[in-house]
Formats: C-alpha cells, structure tokens, sequence
C-alpha cells in the first residue's frame, strides 16, 4: 500500500488514505525475418483497494475501512486509475472509474475489473463518514457513462467544490462537483 494522504482531525487526531498500487513491465522480444531482435515493452498499473484509518490523538486506531476497487491498465502511466478525494467537514470523498456492477457491493462481494473500454464504466464517488461508515454512488447519469475520469488531474478547489478533469472519445470534460 502507497500513504497518499494524512488528514489532521481538528481534536488532534489524524485519518491516513492508503491505496494498494504496483506496477510492472513485460518485455517481449521481436524476432525480425533477417534474424535482428527488437523489444516490445507492455507497462502494467494496478491500483487496488483505498484504505482508511482513523487515528485518535492519543495514537489509538478509532476504526479502519476499505473501498474495494479493482484498476488494472496497460501503457497508460495509470492516468485513468487511482482516486480524487475531498475532504468536506467529517467525511472524506473519493471519485474514481469503476464498472457498475461494483456499485452495491456487499460485504464479501468478489469485486469486477474496472474495464477502461468496457460498456459498463462508470464514475463512482464512494464516500466515508466520520464513523468510517461507506458509501457508494454514480456520479454521474447512465447517459454520461462514456466520460472516464482523470483522478490525477483533478482538484480540490475549497472545502466544498472540486474540479474534474474526464474525456470522452475526442473530447475533453471539465466539470465542478459541489459538496454537501
């Protein structure tokens, strides 16, 4: 797991977000009709599972969730995996690509492959109370579903509004996503 963030609590206490994350490389040789080798080379990214504990003042650990996710691409530098968080008062919001049979998991649910291509992609935000209590949603309407998020590239503006940065197809799709 890769410590992405640390939010300090106002009684002292902090919440870390932590994200299961690896990457590999597969290389493949060519071998070419004069018998010359070249090299092929597949970039994996995996980004898995968001983690979140809530820490007290004192150090103990008050609860600890996890938003299951499953994030697999190839030669993409991970630009449409990993998450885009808000915090707004007690509760902490992550925004990230998923497929839509993820969007009512139950405990002990096997969670699907999110499918940059597939039919079924989704922008899910997932949002964790001050009990550490999660929630799950689409953020955008089924006749929006084309659009596939660029976590990276968006932006917590204040304590209530982020901006989003997805493409779809050609184009390129900004938006601002105001919390309550």
């Amino acid at each position: 797991y890769d410590l992405h963030e640390i939010v300090r609590k106002e009684n002292g206490g902090a919440v870390l977000v932590a994200e299961q994350y690896r990457k590999w490389v597969v290389t493949t040789p060519i071998t070419g009709p004069n018998g010359s080798v070249t090299y092929t080379h597949t970039y994996h990214y995996v980004y898995n599972d968001i983690i979140v504990v809530s820490i007290s003042a004192s150090g103990d650990i008050v609860w600890s969730t996890t938003i299951p996710k499953r994030q697999h691409t190839q030669n993409d530098l991970g630009s449409y995996s990993s998450y885009a968080m808000e915090v707004k008062g007690d509760k902490l919001y992550f925004i990230f690509n998923d497929t839509g049979e993820n969007l009512f998991l139950k405990p002990g649910d096997k969670v699907k492959q999110f499918e940059l291509k597939g039919k079924d992609a989704l922008v899910t935000i997932a949002t964790v109370d001050g009990e550490g209590n999660v929630t799950r949603e689409a953020l955008f309407s089924p006749e929006r579903r084309e659009a596939i998020l660029k976590p990276n590239d968006c932006a917590q503006l204040s304590n209530d509004q982020m901006l989003i940065y997805a493409t779809r197809k050609k184009e390129y799709r900004f938006g601002l996503v105001s919390f309550k």
